[in-house]
């Protein structure tokens, strides 16, 4: 019998608790039953009926499954990573009825190469790469999905930080009586308007409104200091009257020796009293127009119609729910007719010729920028669009466009010393290579600059639709790519096309005849053939034997041995091209 000890055995390293390679002898109490028992059988009775438990510690909570202990100086932590750049890994708790794509919440962080609404993940298209997240996920048209944050202790606050996490990054919170900004943060609503949160924005906000307050106030004043002076008017007309009754009362003795004359000026102060009525009349009149008036200026600019003749100055923002028509041909040639200007100093004359309908100047120091955004819906690209069109006769009879017609011209100008350059010093221009008809419109794309130490534009690249012309030295820094067209299988007949190649790659086990044709005067084809025969195999070039570096019209070529040809047509047909042939 053996005499091995247990604590004699070698020492195992690791012990692989998800293989059945690990053997292990026991008892089961229960059935007094001695046997053998794998790692695998050992591990899956552990996580079936104990709690998995990690650290050397006591279950502290009733009702655990799983329990993670440890001492650290600063934290510790649970940690799950997703070693793919595209996935995400997330914390999910799942409701006994829920399913993968109901009754859920997750907290999980995307990783660098996330793709937002991609078919991998459910999230949709409100997360970015590297980006945290929260969120619970109900069921469509039933209850649930409702997410609680908050705090069950009484004088607690939930914070909102953004851009760190110091006490100065906190930029609201919500407490139990309700929402605050705090820092000095500002509210901003969908329209671009923003509500500071300061007290200083208080104040202004206040002196603003005392300001509109004095103003119709002023306004109020000026028309009641109106009827004041029709209402002096009135008492002046009374005061006549007061004056011609003194003086009929100082009359009375003479009234009595005079009668008529007492009752004449009896009649002129009735007629004065009349007037004083007329004039306050008239005072009640001009404060009813006063009135009027003062309604009339307030509802000025709700009018839909009419002329407004005058300067008219917003300080506030300008809101406009239909189209604004400027029309107008009497501008000068050193202004727009809309100007825009972010200086303040205002903005530079036009100069170099009539009809700017636009121009704008930037801030001093700053690029200007005119940015155009569009969005499309359902899915649908859509795209911003700068365009320009022309035509010949006017704008209530255009007629068709003819050859050489610039349709739209995008030029720059630089200033030199003392203005700027009158048709630029660099521009694209959009042309008309044909007379247009409804049917038939070519054009081309045609770039200018200056050279150095001169003043005049040159043309240096035309683009049409199927040629491009540069003209002067080509600089390709990188080189040029051509697209070769690869021929599969052995050849026994190659067409070389002037009009669509420029490189050509076959493979040949019989003699190979090649063809030129559509020639293209300055075209240059490059060809590489190879032999896969096991002998030597005949390759007629297709040019005529003087026009060849051989001298012949033909060649043979070693099995396995290529041979390159180099086309290249000078006046557009066999005769005037030539082959250079480079073999061994």
């Amino acid at each position: 019998m053996s005499t091995v000890k247990i604590s004699q055995l070698p020492t195992l390293a690791n012990l692989d608790a998800n293989t059945s390679n690990s053997l292990f002898m026991g008892v089961d109490v229960t059935s007094g039953v001695t046997g053998k028992f794998t790692a695998h059988t050992l591990a899956q009775g552990l996580f079936s009926n104990e709690i998995l438990n990690v650290g050397n510690n006591q279950t502290f909570l009733p009702n655990t499954i799983a329990q993670f202990y440890a001492s650290g100086n600063s934290y510790i932590q649970t940690n799950i990573v997703n070693s793919n750049d595209g996935g995400t890994a997330d914390m999910v708790i799942t409701a006994n009825t829920g399913t993968d794509t109901t009754y859920f919440v997750d907290f999980g962080f995307a990783n660098k190469d996330f793709v937002p609404g991609s078919e991998y993940n459910s999230l949709g298209t409100a997360i970015y790469p590297l980006d945290g997240y929260l969120y619970v996920q109900g069921d469509e048209g039933e209850l649930g999905g409702n997410l609680t944050i908050g705090t069950t202790t009484s004088n607690t606050e939930i914070k909102f930080v953004a851009g760190g996490y110091n006490a100065g990054n906190v930029i609201a919170k919500i407490k139990h009586g309700g929402f605050y900004l705090v820092n000095d943060h500002t509210l901003t609503f969908s329209d671009g308007s923003v509500q500071e949160s300061s007290a200083i924005f208080a104040e202004s906000f206040a002196n603003g409104a005392f300001v509109h307050a004095n103003a119709a106030y002023t306004t109020t004043n000026t028309n009641v200091t109106f009827a004041g002076n029709a209402y002096d008017k009135a008492n002046s007309g009374a005061t006549f009257a007061n004056a011609a009754f003194t003086r009929a009362n100082s009359g009375y003795g003479v009234a009595n020796s005079g009668a008529s004359f007492a009752n004449g000026a009896f009649v002129m102060s009735n007629s004065a009293y009349a007037a004083a009525n007329s004039g306050a009349t008239f005072a009640n009149a001009a404060f009813t127009r006063a009135n009027s008036a003062y309604a009339k200026a307030n509802s000025a600019l709700a009018n839909t119609s009419g002329i407004f003749d005058g300067s008219l100055i917003i300080t506030q923002n300008l809101d406009v729910n239909s189209s604004i028509k400027f029309a107008n041909a009497t501008f000068t040639s050193t202004q727009g007719l809309v100007t825009i200007s972010a200086s303040n100093t205002g903005a530079t004359q036009p100069t170099g010729g009539d009809g700017y309908v636009l121009h704008m100047t930037g801030k001093h120091n700053i690029p200007v920028r005119v940015v155009s955004d569009s969005f499309g819906a359902n899915g649908q690209l859509v795209f911003p669009l700068f365009g320009g069109r022309a035509a010949r006769g006017n704008v209530t009879n255009p007629s068709a466009v003819q050859t050489g017609d610039v349709l739209t011209r995008i030029g720059a100008s630089g200033f030199g010393e003392t203005s700027y350059q009158s048709g630029g010093t660099s521009r694209i221009d959009f042309v008309a290579t044909e007379n247009h008809t409804d049917t038939s419109r070519g054009t081309a794309i045609k770039f200018y600059n200056v050279q150095e130490g001169s003043n005049t534009l040159s043309e240096i690249a035309s683009f049409n639709a199927n040629t491009v012309t540069i003209t002067g030295v080509v600089n390709p820094a990188k080189g040029f790519i051509y697209t070769p067209r690869i021929l599969q299988g052995a050849q026994t007949a190659i067409t070389i096309d002037f009009a669509t190649d420029s490189m050509v790659r076959a493979t040949f086990s019989a003699t190979v005849t090649n063809t030129l044709a559509n020639y293209v005067a300055g075209k240059i084809v490059e060809v590489w053939l190879t032999n896969t025969a096991g002998n030597g195999q005949t390759v007629v070039h297709g040019c005529l034997a003087n026009n060849s570096t051989i001298g012949a019209t033909s060649l043979t070529v070693a099995s396995g041995r290529s041979v390159y040809l180099k086309y290249f047509s000078i006046s557009g047909d066999n005769a005037n091209t030539f082959v250079a042939v480079t073999y061994a």
